[in-house]
C-alpha cells in the first residue's frame, strides 16, 4: 500500500496543507515547529481508517482483536489563531484530513475524517467506504495484509510494560493472532521489548520443538538482522 498525497485544513499549525509523496521516499525537512512532526502524526491518524468497524463486518473480529480503533481529531489538533479580520484568537473548525492511498494491486481509494466542531463525531460516512473496500481488497484479514511502521521522534523512548495479552500469550507458547501485527503501531511509546520477547519465545519453541511455524518466525527476524 502507497501513500500518494495528504491535505490538511485547520489541523495543528497548518490552515491549508497538501503534500504529495514520492515514489518511493519522503524526506521532510524544516526547522524546529514548522510541523514536520505534525504531517507525520496527521498521517497516523488518517490511516486508522482502517481500523473503523461495525458488528456486522466480516472483520469485525480482526479488527477487535488488534486493539487498534478510528482516531478521532482531539482539541490540540484544531488550529489556533487569529485570522484576517479576526479580532481573538480561537480554535478553528472544520478539521479536514484527506488521505489518498494505492493499494498493491494499483486500485486507488480515498479517505477522508472530518470533525465539524469541538464535540462532534468524526463524519463516518467519508471514512467509512474507504474503510470497505480495503477489507474487501484484502479478503477481510486473511489475505496479505500492508505493514504499518512507525518510528517515533519522541526522546526519551520509553517502554511500556508489557500487558496481560502478550504476557498470556508467552506463557502459553502459541503463534499470535496475526491481527497483533498492528499492535500500538502507531504509539509513540517503544514496544519493542514486547516484540522481542515474542519472538525469543518462538525461537525456543523452533528449537526444542522443531515447530515449523516458529521456524518461520525464526528465518523471518534472520532475514532483516
Amino acid at each position: 500500500m502507497k501513500i500518494n498525497k495528504i491535505s490538511l485544513r485547520n489541523y495543528r499549525n497548518f490552515k491549508d496543507f497538501l503534500l504529495s509523496f514520492g515514489d518511493k521516499a519522503t524526506i521532510l525537512i524544516g526547522r524546529n515547529g514548522s510541523g514536520k512532526t505534525n504531517i507525520v502524526r496527521s498521517i497516523k491518524q488518517l490511516l486508522s481508517f482502517i481500523f473503523s468497524k461495525r458488528k456486522d463486518d466480516p472483520q469485525y473480529t480482526f479488527i477487535s482483536s488488534s486493539g487498534r480503533n478510528v482516531v478521532n481529531y482531539q482539541t490540540l489538533d484544531a488550529r489556533y489563531g487569529r485570522d484576517e479580520g479576526e479580532y481573538e484568537f480561537s480554535c478553528h473548525y472544520p478539521i479536514v484530513g484527506t488521505c489518498c492511498v494505492t493499494l498493491d494491486g494499483g486500485k486507488e481509494l480515498k479517505c477522508t475524517f472530518e470533525k465539524e466542531s469541538l464535540k462532534s463525531p468524526l463524519v463516518a460516512s467519508q471514512y467509512r467506504d474507504a474503510s470497505e473496500i480495503f477489507w474487501k481488497y484484502y479478503h477481510y484479514g486473511n489475505g496479505h495484509m500492508p505493514l504499518l511502521l512507525y518510528f517515533s521522534d519522541t526522546y526519551p523512548s520509553t517502554n511500556p510494560q508489557m500487558p496481560q495479552t502478550f504476557k498470556k500469550l508467552l506463557e502459553s507458547g502459541n503463534p499470535a493472532h496475526r491481527s497483533l501485527a498492528y499492535y500500538r503501531w502507531d504509539e509513540e511509546k517503544n514496544s519493542v521489548e514486547t516484540w522481542l520477547q515474542y519472538f525469543i519465545m518462538q525461537y525456543k519453541k523452533s528449537a526444542i520443538q522443531h515447530d515449523d511455524e516458529a521456524a518461520k518466525y525464526i528465518a523471518f527476524v534472520r532475514s532483516i538482522l
